[in-house]
Parts: C-alpha cells; structure tokens; sequence
C-alpha cells in the first residue's frame, strides 16, 4: 500500500469512526497538524474532480 493510500484509509475510517481529528490521532500515534494537512489535501483533490453546473438565472428590473 503507497503512503498516499495509507492516508486515504485513516481519512476514511476516522470519518467513519465518529472521533474527533484530535482523539483519532492520538489513537492511532498520527501528529494531528499533520493528519490536519493530509484531510485539507484530500478535500482539495475532491473539490478538482467535482462537477460544476450552471443555474439559469432571471434578472427582473423594477421601474
């Protein structure tokens, strides 16, 4: 397993798990800061391969 899916699966199961960031590293001897900076990768990742959309919008003027 790559260090880049080791972090996934923490990530995961820490989601999972109901801890807070804090009691999940300190179960598993993570430093928090850096499992702070592996979740802010992560969801960085995930904002890139999302979809946008647009939304039609009506502008109406009032005279």
């Amino acid at each position: 397993m790559t260090p880049q899916e080791q972090r996934i699966r923490h990530i995961k199961a820490w989601q999972a798990g109901g801890l807070s960031q804090a009691a999940y590293c300190r179960d598993h001897g993570l430093n928090s800061k850096t499992f702070g900076n592996w979740l802010r990768g992560y969801r960085d990742v995930g904002k890139c391969n999302q979809r946008t959309s647009l939304i039609p919008v009506t502008i109406k003027t009032t005279v």
